[in-house]
């Protein structure tokens, strides 16, 4: 990393020069002239830095870093917490489905399982066409109004 530093101050105080030089130059038709030298003073400073650089021993050390592993308890709790995104956003699109099919229905999430309250007891059949066909891997049951499991 030392190299990397050194190289990178090395052309930052290059460049500095450079525009210091830039600012106080005349305007002339010898400007372009002037900026090509400048850019190739930066290219030869920088290049003698670049080329005793340990490059080897750089990439040696790059590898040699690890990258901290996530430990198995923040696994599974980003994994449930990934889970219970899921079972949210299941839900949401059941009341979207339901919304679309003009089903007035209450849709909740407890624990694990999607809970649909229905408002009317004919749209049963209607209900449960809907869970079956939309519901995937999510567990879901369906009541009537009032708390009745059907």
């Amino acid at each position: 990393m030392q190299t990397v530093r050194h190289l990178a101050l090395g052309v930052c105080i290059l460049c500095a020069g450079a525009g210091m030089i830039r600012i106080f130059w005349p305007e002339t038709t010898f400007k372009p002239v002037i900026n090509a030298v400048l850019l190739l003073y930066i290219i030869a400073a920088a290049l003698p830095v670049g080329l005793a650089a340990d490059w080897q021993g750089f990439a040696a050390r790059l590898q040699a870093e690890q990258v901290p592993q996530q430990s198995t308890e923040t696994g599974e709790e980003y994994r449930a917490y990934q889970d219970l995104l899921a079972r949210q956003a299941s839900v949401q699109a059941m009341e979207t489905v339901f919304a679309r099919a003009g089903i007035e229905a209450q849709i909740t999430l407890q624990g694990e399982v999607c809970v649909i309250e229905l408002a009317q007891e004919q749209d049963l059949p209607a209900a449960r066409q809907l869970v079956e066909e939309n519901g995937g891997t999510l567990e879901c049951r369906v009541l009537v109004k009032g708390g009745k499991e059907l």
